[in-house]
């Protein structure tokens, strides 16, 4: 009796870290959320993502230790080492990733601004000029080539005037 007992809690403080664990994989999600805004859909397929895994791991665990019977206390075991993650280490990491993606996002601003915006317009002009001298040569060329076009049809024609127009050959 006294041995079952020390089994039974040990395989609660087992449920407790593996909790513990859904709590850390579910704050993959979070920081995710936080860093770039979801629809709701994409948010119904995260925790899809979240929740069928950790239903599938519970299954296995009550399998491995329990004979695939439910225990009652695994199941309380997981879900407060899941709150209790979510409480203490969960809510101090979801204010430093706010900090965090708030630094990373302002550092990346400066990046843009500093180095890439500079280059981008600098290349939005040139292509700009460049485009349009292209666009000037394409029309003088094709003025250029109706002219041309033009004085051999009129050549064409007198030569044929001269010949009488007999013979269009």
């Amino acid at each position: 009796m006294k041995n079952e007992i020390l089994v039974y809690s040990a395989l609660f403080f087992l449920a407790l870290f593996l909790g513990f664990i859904f709590g850390v994989y579910y704050e993959i999600f979070r920081f995710l959320r936080l860093a770039f805004p979801h629809p709701k859909s994409l948010v119904f397929a995260e925790d899809l993502l979240f929740w069928i895994p950790c239903a599938l791991v519970t299954i296995l665990f009550c399998y491995a230790f329990f004979d695939g019977v439910i225990r009652w206390f695994a199941i309380a075991g997981i879900l407060c080492g899941f709150l209790l993650y979510l409480k203490t280490l969960g809510a101090f990491l979801i204010r430093v990733s706010a900090t965090i993606l708030q630094a990373i996002r302002k550092a990346l601003k400066w990046i843009f601004r500093t180095f890439f915006l500079p280059v981008w317009k600098f290349f939005e002009k040139t292509f700009k000029i460049l485009f349009t001298e292209a666009k000037k040569f394409a029309i003088l060329w094709k003025r250029k080539w109706e002219k041309r076009k033009s004085a051999r049809v009129e050549k064409k024609l007198l030569s044929f005037a001269e010949k009488g127009f007999l013979k269009n050959k």
